[in-house]
């Protein structure tokens, strides 16, 4: 029997709304500002997107523009400003940068408060050591995801196989840290790995975040597994797909989540919940808990 693709713009509506309260409840007066080293028109798309979001909580987004031959510590004297600016609550770092720049560099003098993407090493360190402070924000719908998942469809994450297509400092690697916090058993599949298909076929759960099209098909899968589907692309005709070749693989698949509406739909709004997060390290020198888990 055929699966199902199941959709989380409820789910992303409930988070919305959670937010909304925290941000009215607290009378917060919220700027995040974003930084772009030369013209990009696919950073400017995403940025337009989050700047309308943002707009929704009554977050002010900016963007601001270097030029394209912008020095590297020229970039990072911009990162300073906004590390001393008082009311800017988030910085952002488009990617990609110029290859005379150097990211680590980039996001390591970033306040890690301000650290909105997660990229900073303490960021990160804190992910490692089991205590997150503020998450990149794709990683977190993940956890997210699985945990409205189980607790809809009383499915128990516990013990639970799950293995993630991708290795990236955005994706792959902070979601294997937080479903390792979740008492699941990870594996991460990457470019270099040997028998990728038949490592994802002996597992409960597959998280597809490997940037190719529809590059996981049904024989990935064994009968019944979950699929988080990351990947989001535009084909030759216009239309959206993702990591998974939804139409085929959902004939192994118990569920799939929808590309869009599955979990694109939750990061933007988990990037601001980010900022929220910040205003509270910030201003109260205390971690805001966001766990969503009175959405499930």
């Amino acid at each position: 029997m055929a699966g199902q693709i199941i959709k989380l713009t409820d789910f992303a509506a409930q988070m919305t709304a959670h937010l909304k309260s925290i941000i009215d409840d607290n009378k917060m007066k919220l700027s995040i500002s974003s930084i772009m080293v030369g013209e990009n028109e696919a950073s400017k798309s995403y940025f337009n997107g989050i700047r309308k979001k943002a707009a929704d909580f009554g977050i002010d987004a900016k963007c601001e523009i270097l030029p394209a031959d912008t020095t590297e510590e020229q970039l990072l004297e911009q990162i300073k400003r906004l590390n001393a600016d008082p009311s800017c609550y988030g910085i952002m770092m488009q990617m990609p940068l110029p290859k005379h720049i150097n990211a680590k560099n980039v996001f390591d003098r970033i306040n890690y408060c301000k650290d909105i993407d997660g990229m900073n090493i303490v960021n990160q360190g804190y992910l490692f050591s089991g205590e997150p402070l503020l998450i990149p924000a794709t990683a977190w719908a993940v956890q997210l995801f699985l945990e409205y998942f189980s607790a809809r469809f009383d499915y128990p994450l516990t013990g639970k196989t799950v293995t993630i297509i991708g290795r990236s400092n955005t994706v792959g690697k902070p979601a294997a840290h937080l479903l390792l916090q979740k008492d699941m058993t990870v594996n991460i599949c990457h470019s270099k790995t040997v028998n990728a298909e038949e490592i994802c076929r002996q597992s409960d759960v597959v998280v597809a975040a490997c940037g190719v099209p529809k590059m996981v098909k049904a024989s990935w899968l064994k009968p019944g597994a979950v699929v988080a589907d990351v990947g989001i692309h535009r084909t030759d005709d216009g239309k959206l797909c993702g990591d998974v070749d939804a139409d085929d693989a959902v004939q192994n698949a118990s569920y799939i989540t929808a590309v869009p509406g599955g979990i694109g739909s939750l990061t933007s709004t988990l990037l601001l919940a980010n900022a929220v997060k910040a205003y509270f390290l910030i201003e109260k020198q205390q971690l805001m808990k966001m766990d969503f888990t009175e959405m499930k």
